[in-house]
């Protein structure tokens, strides 16, 4: 459906529409530190520290993935970890689990 950049044409929104569905399937990319519950507004690193992808439409809902970095010359992902998300009355969300690949 399209991308959404920003004025660095790093892509900051993406969105997909399943033919078959009709559905859409929304992913926000944030590049800044997490300033606390889930805010990424901080220092700008330069790389994706947070993705959010969840239904069009819906955002207390989705799958959240966390990037972690160590910097060296530059940055080498370190750890990638996803989190589902939902309102406690979402029969889905009990089923979720985190998940995580630690890079050595």
């Amino acid at each position: 459906m399209g991308s959404i950049f920003d004025a660095d044409n790093r892509i900051t929104q993406e969105r997909f529409k399943d033919e078959a569905t009709g559905k859409a399937t929304v992913t926000d990319f944030h590049y800044g530190l997490d300033v606390g519950n889930g805010n990424y507004t901080g220092v700008d690193q330069g790389v994706v520290t947070h993705t959010f992808q969840h239904a069009e439409g819906v955002t207390n809902t989705g799958v959240h993935t966390t990037c972690s970095y160590v910097w060296w010359d530059e940055a080498k992902q370190s750890l990638v970890q996803m989190l589902g998300g939902g309102e406690c009355g979402h029969a889905g969300a009990r089923r979720w689990a985190s998940g995580f690949s630690d890079l050595q």
